[in-house]
């Protein structure tokens, strides 16, 4: 299931058409900034993650020529390239269907969203509306009209910075805006 989120104010244009775009770097900033927005801002946005422990790592840091180790139990750091924050992106909600997100009910036999993942989408997207999207035309359509500016979409695959990034840093030597996908 597909859905987008909107203000109020750019319904109408969405469904006349019109599809926004809005640079990453306003993503970043948005939690950043404005800690309500959590769900929507990002300020990981397009960087990459290395992930340390105590175990195999250490961070040693040299002042006044004398190195230093620093004390460390986990955490990450980021690489992030300043010109992603100018890539434009426009963001959708998809809910795949499985057991985790739907149910079937037993008087219709139809399924049915269950109510944490609508409390959570509520949550999230407060005071926003929801579109609902027959994905497939869509993408076909949207396709068709992109094509001609270069373009990239992709399902966002979430990671847990803890314990592990799922690209390698030569991967991104080339292509860093996959950091986004």
């Amino acid at each position: 299931m597909l859905i987008k989120f909107l203000r109020p104010e750019h319904v109408s244009a969405f469904l006349d058409g019109s599809l926004f775009f809005m640079n990453t770097g306003y993503f970043i900033d948005l939690e950043k900034n404005d800690k309500k927005n959590k769900g929507i801002g990002d300020k990981y946005e397009g960087s990459h993650f290395t992930f340390f422990d105590n175990e195999t790592h250490t961070v040693t840091i040299e002042i006044d020529g004398n190195k230093h180790n620093l004390p460390l139990e986990k955490g990450f750091m980021t690489l992030t390239n300043g010109s992603i924050r100018k890539l434009l992106l426009s963001c959708f909600t998809n809910i795949p269907f499985n057991p985790d997100n739907f149910y079937q009910d037993s008087c219709n036999h139809e399924y049915k969203i269950k109510s944490e993942v609508l409390e959570g989408l509520e949550k999230e997207f407060q005071d926003r509306i929801p579109i609902f999207i027959k994905h497939k035309p869509f993408f076909e359509r949207f396709d068709t009209k992109a094509k001609k500016i270069g373009f990239r979409r992709g399902l966002v695959k979430y990671f847990d910075e803890y314990s592990g990034y799922p690209l390698k840093l030569d991967q991104l030597e080339n292509v860093f805006s996959d950091t986004l996908f």
